[in-house]
């Protein structure tokens, strides 16, 4: 009876581990989306700015400054 409840103690735990790695992972998952829309929203942003300071025209010198 002993190693029956021994084995039951240890398959719980073995189970809490296993859904604490499913939690984390859509929380990972959020910060990286979070980051990446951070990251995407100041590019938008600095090409806006880089854009309106030329009077709004686009040319191949801006592009220059944007890709290099």
């Amino acid at each position: 009876m002993l190693a029956r409840r021994s084995f039951k103690v240890a398959a719980s735990k073995h189970m809490l581990a296993e859904d604490n790695s499913v939690r984390t992972t859509p929380i990972l998952r959020l910060v990286l989306n979070f980051l990446s829309a951070w990251d995407r929203k100041q590019r938008d942003r600095e090409t806006a700015r880089l854009i309106a300071g030329s009077g709004g025209r686009f040319t191949d010198e801006l592009e220059r400054r944007m890709s290099g």
